[in-house]
């Protein structure tokens, strides 16, 4: 087989929908596939297993995914990739994009879960997941205690054509994610009683009908309110409702402006903005440049974006 290429998406995490350990059925996601920062692989069979980058921890990739199936020898030449443990769930989307390139050079077909599986992803979420296989706007079902699922799609949209995003990049930022990520999980159990029901009803009486509808005012407010919810529920572990404090000054000020619509991605540091189109987004990133010199914020990447529609793909 000759050299094949793959292209996935970044995705950002919008929040969770359960938290209390003690539910059957716990988290349960949304997110959004994303345009900027995609994961861009090359590969072709060789006479041994070869990658560009980082060799022990993608040498695990190897491992395991041969384990379970015998896969020939390959180059990989990784491109591109989104910036590690920034939220962008940049893990999640080089695993399966090589456990994925790796079998299809071997002529295995192997679903996306299984190979997910495989690779031990998707152990609290599904959006990383379920973005590289079909891009937009997912809600997931959460984790069945006990077991090994990978959270099915309840909820599937395309992310609306004129909607874009602003994502801020702090530079700076204390990142968390593996051990400390797993750890703060494990320790997460003074979530306020309504956080699911809140959670639930948001997605239900406004997200889902306004991504729908294209109604974005309300997609905003259940977006705001997933993510207050989810901000409060993190904040002992990161030092207050977003673990970037650059990105926190800049959401209070956008706040005192009356918008809605704005968060953290997963852990962060990567925060977001929806814009209702393009003219708001430039205005947008206008006044965060203010806020920046306001507040003499430095490091900060400010990036205009829009929703991916679709997963990975060859070629």
């Amino acid at each position: 087989m000759k050299k094949i290429f793959l292209n996935s998406p970044a995705r950002i995490h919008l929040g969770f929908l359960e938290l209390d350990p003690r539910s059957n059925r716990n988290f349960g996601s949304l997110g959004l596939a994303i345009n900027s920062f995609p994961t861009i692989i090359e590969g072709n069979l060789f006479t041994k297993n070869i990658i560009n980058k980082e060799k022990e921890k993608f040498n695990e990739i190897i491992t395991n995914i041969n384990s379970r199936y015998e896969i020939q020898p390959c180059k990989i030449k990784i491109n591109k990739s989104s910036p590690e443990h920034s939220g962008l769930g940049s893990g999640t989307q080089l695993a399966l994009s090589i456990g994925i390139i790796l079998t299809k050079l071997s002529q295995k077909k192997i679903s996306v879960n299984q190979v997910a599986k495989i690779l031990e992803r998707g152990k609290r979420s599904g959006i990383g997941i379920n973005c590289f296989k079909k891009g937009g706007f997912i809600i997931d079902s959460g984790k069945i205690k006990g077991k090994n699922n990978v959270p099915s799609i309840i909820f599937h949209n395309k992310w609306p054509k004129n909607w874009k995003l602003i994502l801020i990049i702090d530079n700076n930022a204390k990142k968390i994610f593996g051990k400390r990520e797993s750890e703060k999980f494990k320790k997460l159990n003074k979530v306020k009683s309504n956080f699911s029901s809140q959670n639930c009803k948001s997605v239900l009486m406004k997200i889902m009908p306004s991504i729908i509808e294209k109604n974005f005012a309300d997609f905003c407010s259940g977006i705001q309110e997933i993510q207050e919810n989810t901000g409060h529920a993190f904040a002992e572990f990161q030092g207050g409702m977003y673990s970037s404090k650059n990105v926190r000054k800049i959401f209070n000020e956008l706040e005192k402006m009356g918008i809605k619509g704005y968060g953290q991605s997963s852990w962060g540091p990567t925060g977001f903005v929806l814009c209702e189109n393009a003219l708001e987004q430039i205005s947008l990133i206008k006044e965060i440049k203010k806020i920046l010199k306001k507040n003499s914020i430095k490091n900060i990447n400010l990036l205009k974006t829009e929703g991916r529609n679709y997963g990975y793909k060859f070629g």
